[in-house]
């Protein structure tokens, strides 16, 4: 049951982290277009 609750944990955490570094490089990409 830990072990599930720190797998989702896990996870959790890292979807959140792609998705800001998703994020990050959209806004940059974003960034360079406009120039």
């Amino acid at each position: 049951m830990i072990k599930r609750i720190c797998l989702c944990q896990t996870l959790f955490a890292f979807l959140v982290t792609s998705h800001m570094l998703l994020n990050q490089e959209v806004t940059t990409t974003k960034l360079l277009a406009s120039d």
